[in-house]
């Protein structure tokens, strides 16, 4: 958790009646934000914003099949950077030849020594993304049947009821940074606003159950269409 006023980390500053948040810089006095909260009210706030947000398989349904969308998207220029990557490369690699022939020919000198040492890099670099490229378009992202999200949401929820190790390391995987904001209402007490987001795509990986859930067909589809993740991401932003 970071200080929606300074940045710094939102950490408990006190042991008294289970604990407390706070902002660490303003114990320094480098913050004027001085709010407290406790602890206890904060964890549960969030974990029952997050069962809120996770508890609509069809709704997660529908924010893959919005990342499957905008992964087609950034895809339809593939072909064309391809082609601009290989026919670099293919340059590089002949610039590369002609400096090894000069040198093998007994015409070499340091600037040609320096300058075949940067070719080598660049063909290295081109090489590594256009091999990359190369792999991106044989694998597609597809969304996973509305029977796996179901089974997943189910065993990630009972773990998240449990508020153990293994709860807090599933918080960590779909959760961002959570910024905590100071809020002075006209009216009433002061209060933290908790912003984060959810990663839709941490909640297709493997149950921190550590078991494989639902039918075989589902851990078939699990296997082949989530190794390796896709890069694309889709974000709900969480208030609570």
């Amino acid at each position: 958790m970071t200080c929606g006023c300074c940045g710094a980390t939102i950490a408990q500053v006190s042991g008294k009646a289970g604990g407390y948040y706070g902002c660490l810089a303003a114990t320094k006095g480098a913050c004027e934000n001085k709010k407290l909260v406790k602890r206890s009210l904060v964890e549960r706030v969030i974990l029952e914003a997050v069962h809120e947000q996770i508890s609509d398989p069809e709704h997660i349904a529908y924010v893959l099949k919005q990342v499957e969308t905008e992964i087609v998207k950034l895809r339809a220029d593939l072909p064309d950077t391809l082609k601009l990557k290989e026919a670099e490369l293919s340059a590089e690699q002949r610039r590369l030849a002609h400096f090894v022939d000069f040198i093998g020919e007994g015409r070499g000198s340091q600037a040609l020594g320096k300058a075949l040492v940067e070719t080598e890099r660049r063909v290295d670099a081109l090489t590594d993304e256009v091999d990359a490229l190369r792999r991106s378009r044989e694998k597609i992202f597809r969304p996973p049947p509305i029977e796996w999200i179901m089974d997943r949401v189910s065993k990630l929820q009972d773990v998240l009821e449990q508020r153990t190790a293994r709860s807090a390391q599933a918080l960590r995987d779909i959760l961002g940074p959570i910024r905590m904001e100071p809020v002075t209402p006209d009216i009433g007490r002061p209060f933290y606003r908790a912003v984060t987001s959810i990663d839709a795509l941490a909640l297709t990986e493997a149950p921190p159950a550590g078991a494989e859930g639902g039918s075989n067909s589902l851990q078939r589809w699990r296997r082949r269409e989530l190794n390796p993740r896709p890069r694309s991401r889709e974000r709900w932003r969480l208030r609570a």
